[in-house]
């Protein structure tokens, strides 16, 4: 297994320090990916692909040895009195281009499925992107577009990090109980687990190559209905399809905000919005930190915020209309600790205990919101930092602690750099404890919503929550296999451990201040 490089995160740390104040805002002022001057340039016959044209900006790029930053770009289209649809792009990489990299070069990679396209620096180096003239290809005639006909386009990017294809280790080995519920574990041996590829896993019974949960040891205070449904007497089998984060994944850099999630309001319909606008689930006066606007046009400030407020529903319709699919929770052990062997009940950033004391905020409300004594040390919206009781009551902005960080632990990143992994807000994952999680393929969404507003279609038949519909076709219409890792701002220190299963199978049926997410997406293959 390989070691932490510290050096790569002080490299990281240098360039995030030449950049602070330089945040940008996106089209509508929603992400922190620059996207300007869109254009769209239609072909001479229908039997030809349209040109998608823009500029893209941001900040604090990275590639090494072992990963790199990416962003997933897709489209969005509507034509006069329509609604807005998701534009398939084509799937050859030689159809797209860059017309200026501005010294950094570039890898274009559309998926397979035509429903986006990865951007990411080709070769190794830590600095901001800023490609001028992309230029996407657009077959009109498989969306069923005339190019006489006037259309409106958005593109959209979401910034990702890759995770490479290797072994990786669940569970820490910790043996004190009161660190940790119900983690991973190899067989009754309290030691961690290797996941070494993507077969098929025996969940319990005890033996020396299943993958047990300390007898789903739990505190008292979680009831046996929350409990996974195998221990070291009961095996279940968890399928080959199930994604277990030894593949290559792309996972989102920080978690959903609040501007992407006023974005995917505002382009989807009154009736959909209905449905998944959360506004009417916000107590007044209880809103802790959530800024989204009650009615369209869906407006956000500061829009950087993570997105908190959300059901597992809202979060699904989100992944099936970005083109993305649910992390499972091997993928989010994997995303957080990495390749390397765990510290017995470690956090994403390693094993250093956070310390106490409330932060106090410069800029509050605003996109450059800035955290004025974080510490030297680990940093994290937890109960100790932020809480319930503080003048901070609810969760941070996405990527707070990287504008004054030094290292990996000051701005509480993962092994792979991804942010806020433990703390801020409750994040949703596929449990392998129940069925409803286990029967998860990874099959991702392909930019539809039901009328209703629901991720919907055959690539989510197999997603957690989804069931048949009155409309027909299947539809996510619960939290069925929906559980929450890695702690939030409410809770103390036990749940921010990498390890830590306590509300894996918790489902995140209805709205809450603490709940929200960040989605994946599979490297095609």
């Amino acid at each position: 297994m390989r070691e932490v490089d510290e050096a790569r995160f002080v490299a990281l740390a240098l360039l995030m320090a030449l950049v602070v104040g330089c945040g940008g805002f996106g089209v509508g002022g929603y992400s922190d990916v620059r996207i300007e001057n869109v254009t769209l340039r239609m072909p001479s016959t229908d039997a030809q692909p349209a040109s998608i044209i823009f500029d893209i900006a941001w900040e604090n790029s990275f590639r090494d040895d072992l990963n790199w930053d990416a962003v997933w770009v897709f489209v969005k289209f509507h034509e006069p009195g329509q609604p807005w649809r998701h534009a398939g792009i084509s799937p050859a990489p030689s159809a797209h281009r860059i017309g200026e990299n501005n010294g950094v070069l570039a890898t274009l990679t559309p998926s397979k499925d035509g429903r986006g396209i990865f951007l990411h620096r080709a070769d190794t180096g830590f600095s901001s992107i800023d490609w001028n003239q992309v230029s996407l290809s657009w077959p009109l005639i498989g969306d069923g577009v005339a190019r006489s006909t006037s259309v409106e386009i958005e593109v959209i990017a979401l910034q990702m990090v890759n995770i490479p294809e290797g072994p990786f280790m669940v569970g820490d080995g910790t043996t004190v109980e009161t660190l940790v519920a119900a983690q991973f574990e190899r067989g009754v041996s309290q030691q961690s687990f290797e996941i070494s590829s993507e077969a098929e896993i025996t969940l319990g019974g005890g033996g020396e190559n299943s993958l047990g949960n300390h007898d789903r040891r739990v505190s008292s205070a979680t009831s046996q209905q929350f409990w996974d449904d195998f221990s070291n007497e009961t095996k279940q089998t968890l399928p080959d399809e199930f994604p277990k984060g030894f593949r290559s994944f792309y996972v989102m850099k920080n978690e959903l905000t609040q501007g992407d999630y006023a974005h995917f309001l505002n382009l989807i319909d009154p009736s959909q919005q209905g449905t998944r606008n959360p506004a009417s689930s916000v107590p007044a006066g209880e809103g802790h930190r959530y800024a989204i606007s009650s009615s369209a046009e869906f407006r956000v400030m500061p829009y950087n915020r993570a997105a908190n407020w959300l059901s597992w529903m809202d979060v699904a319709a989100f992944a099936d209309w970005s083109g993305l699919r649910p992390m499972s929770e091997l993928e989010f052990e994997k995303a957080a600790r990495g390749d390397r062997y765990p510290n017995p009940g470690e956090f994403a950033w390693g094993p250093e205990v956070p310390p106490a004391g409330k932060y106090v905020l410069q800029d509050e409300d605003t996109p450059e919101e800035l955290i004025t004594n974080q510490v030297t040390g680990a940093n994290v919206a937890f109960d100790g930092t932020i809480g319930l009781e503080s003048s901070v009551s609810g969760p941070l902005r996405a990527s707070a602690f990287v504008p004054l960080a030094t290292s990996r632990l000051s701005f509480g990143g993962s092994y792979y750099r991804v942010t806020e992994m433990s703390g801020n807000v409750a994040e949703m994952v596929v449990t392998v404890g129940r069925s409803g999680g286990r029967r998860y393929q990874g099959r991702h969404g392909d930019g539809e919503l039901s009328p209703a507003g629901n991720a919907a279609g055959e690539e989510v038949e197999w997603w957690p929550g989804a069931r048949r519909s009155a409309r027909g076709g299947y539809e996510v219409l619960n939290a069925d296999g929906i559980g929450t890792r890695g702690g939030d701002w409410t809770f103390g220190i036990r749940r921010l451990r990498v390890s830590d299963r306590e509300d894996i199978n918790k489902p995140a049926d209805h709205r809450g201040m603490r709940w929200g997410g960040r989605l994946v997406r599979s490297v095609d293959r």
